[in-house]
């Protein structure tokens, strides 16, 4: 769907349509999850601005390149600018609850040292409060892809030597979900 599809634009409250549906609908939604996970596009559309809307964390996914860090910025100000946008008019408290979080991705490996450019790039982001971790590039996420299977899927067929082999990879991504799990239960 797109913005001109759905006429979002001419709409009071443009980035809080789903929001309002959420709430209409938010007893029956609790009664069935606990977390809802929304993935979108990595655009600044009224589409997603109204997914941001609804959400309590949004997940920036970036690999170690400048464009994906300007891109992590990018996320940040778009964020930053619904919340400014979305507000009650008399209190002018944002309807906006929403905090993005960064996931370093494909974090590069040679033997057990990071590359330079990815090294460089983690003691950047590792100073950003809002860092979560990073997940190395592996052939196992390659490979889920490929086969429509997750990595912790592909864990329970492997051989006891083949887990040993990716310990290191599942403890660390275990680490990353537990750091979005902390931050989702506010502790």
């Amino acid at each position: 769907m797109t913005d001109d599809h759905l006429d979002l634009s001419s709409r009071n409250n443009k980035y809080l349509q789903l929001f309002m549906w959420f709430s209409d609908h938010f007893e029956e939604l609790a009664g069935q999850f606990d977390v809802i996970l929304i993935d979108t596009h990595n655009d600044e559309s009224l589409v997603t601005a109204n997914f941001i809307a609804v959400s309590d964390l949004v997940l920036g996914v970036t690999d170690a390149s400048t464009n994906g860090f300007r891109a992590w910025l990018s996320l940040k100000r778009f964020v930053q600018s619904i919340k400014d946008e979305a507000i009650e008019v008399v209190t002018r408290k944002s309807y906006v609850t929403a905090t993005p979080y960064l996931i370093g991705n494909k974090i590069e490996y040679y033997g057990h040292n990071v590359t330079d450019t990815c090294k460089q790039f983690l003691e950047v982001v590792q100073e950003d409060p809002y860092y979560l971790g990073s997940v190395q590039k592996k052939e196992l996420m390659a490979k889920s892809l490929v086969l429509n299977q997750n990595v912790f899927e592909q864990k329970k067929q492997m051989t006891e030597q083949q887990k040993k082999a990716h310990r290191n990879f599942y403890a660390n991504i275990e680490s990353v979900y537990e750091s979005i799990l902390k931050v989702l239960e506010g502790s």
